[in-house]
């Protein structure tokens, strides 16, 4: 979620509304047996003002991070086995600096090596979720990351679940957890099934390109799954309660602590991420305004009600 300040000032330029999110990485297991179960990706979306207990996010994320390095390597370790040696140095030049490599940067330095043609096919002979290459990292569970996902204030939705073996079981299992939403439109514009599926778990109807910029035939564009307006109304129809929660909660705990790192975790993701003018002392700017102007559009104000009634003389300086 490092770029995420970047774009959201990149994007003010043009108009363009940025909705912070991160897919994570998770296993499905219902008896949560090490080295079982099914990886399921799920998307967290944000307010403007991030996620309101964002230690805990960045947690998991550092968490998944770390056990991706030691992924690649045991996967490399195997490819070598197989016959099929790739340099480390080769998949992180890939990825690039700060990047925690993957099996699309495995997959990618394979076809720069000559191994196989294309992505597709050392996914399919090699890297796949049953191919003799493959390894777990340290996902967490799926039903931790939805409830951390709404314990942090975000929007959960399901990716791509056609890719599942038994998508209604973790659907509904899921749902119990707090999911709020699930992939349905796709880029082939195939919905098959997943439709009526979301109407029997009640969740948001969403979809998307996948796309990883990774490029190459095996990838579908930007912009290439046609979403109707309604889609994005009933999105953020639900995201405006949960995301204004957020935001009250993050508010009224600044105000417990007020201090220069948690005014900058504030102001993270928000528009107007440039907080070098603000002290913690002796500043007439009006922290809560500022936040508020910064974060929510007019329409999402007429939501926002912080139910202390002194809480925003917390924030003058």
């Amino acid at each position: 979620m490092a770029g995420i300040p970047e774009a959201v000032s990149a994007a003010s330029k043009f108009g363009i509304r940025i909705i912070p999110g991160v897919e994570i990485s998770a296993l499905y297991n219902p008896r949560e047996v090490a080295g079982a179960g099914e990886t399921v990706h799920i998307f967290a979306y944000y307010g403007m003002c991030g996620p309101s207990r964002p230690d805990e996010l960045d947690s998991m994320l550092l968490d998944i991070r770390d056990g991706r390095y030691l992924r690649t390597k045991n996967m490399l370790q195997k490819l070598t086995t197989l016959k099929v040696p790739i340099k480390w140095e080769h998949v992180t030049k890939i990825a690039g600096d700060g990047v925690a490599p993957g099996r699309l940067h495995i997959a990618r330095a394979m076809v720069e090596a000559g191994y196989v043609e294309n992505v597709r096919q050392a996914f399919n002979k090699y890297l796949g979720d049953d191919g003799p290459a493959y390894a777990r990292g340290s996902e967490p569970f799926a039903e931790t990351v939805v409830q951390l996902i709404s314990r942090t204030g975000g929007i959960s939705a399901l990716a791509h679940p056609w890719s599942l073996k038994n998508p209604d079981a973790i659907i509904r299992s899921l749902k119990g957890a707090g999911l709020n939403g699930m992939e349905v439109y796709r880029s082939d514009g195939k919905v098959d099934g997943f439709s009526e599926l979301a109407e029997k778990y009640g969740l948001l109807k969403l979809g998307g390109s996948d796309f990883h910029g990774r490029g190459g035939k095996d990838e579908s564009d930007v912009g290439t799954v046609k979403l109707a307006i309604t889609t994005l109304c009933c999105f953020l129809k639900m995201a405006r309660s949960i995301w204004s929660s957020a935001m009250k909660d993050t508010l009224l705990k600044f105000a417990e602590g007020p201090s220069a790192a948690n005014l900058g975790n504030m102001l993270k993701f928000g528009r107007l991420n440039n907080f070098a003018g603000f002290s913690p002392i002796n500043n007439d700017i009006h922290v809560v305004d500022f936040c508020l102007s910064s974060w929510l559009s007019n329409d999402d104000m007429e939501d926002v009600e912080l139910e202390e009634p002194n809480v925003t003389n917390a924030f003058v300086y």
